[in-house]
């Protein structure tokens, strides 16, 4: 089935600007979360170091991930994994689980999918 490109133009901006929406939520809410798990502002802006570290883990790796499994897939398996991050961040009650969920799964999440779709936008398609 073939789209138009205003079409893929529109989709790329949607979960690009989820991802990023995603990558940029702990940081809007650190004062909240912080008084949630009553610790220190350290503690909870490492979880953003824990998410900026599977991220760039999971850059590395979105390239074998489009290779073996192409681009639609890539995006939809990190769009499945931000979907169980932010579901399981629903849960979390401290900050081992909000690590786990924020930092681990969102991290691969927004990169499987956010940077299939720059290269897009900025190379051209992948395949």
């Amino acid at each position: 089935m073939s789209h138009s490109p205003r079409v893929s133009l529109g989709a790329s901006f949607l979960i690009l600007g989820i991802a990023r929406a995603v990558s940029s939520m702990l940081a809007i809410l650190i004062l909240p979360v912080q008084s949630e798990l009553e610790s220190g502002r350290g503690a909870v802006t490492l979880i953003v170091t824990v998410h900026l570290v599977w991220y760039s883990i999971a850059s590395v790796a979105c390239g074998l991930c489009v290779d073996r499994l192409g681009p639609r897939a890539t995006i939809a398996l990190g769009g499945l994994a931000m979907g169980a991050g932010l579901a399981a961040m629903s849960f979390a009650h401290s900050l081992l689980s909000l690590s786990m969920a924020f930092g681990v799964l969102c991290g691969i999440g927004v990169a499987l999918s956010a940077c299939v779709l720059t290269w897009t936008l900025i190379v051209g398609p992948l395949a």
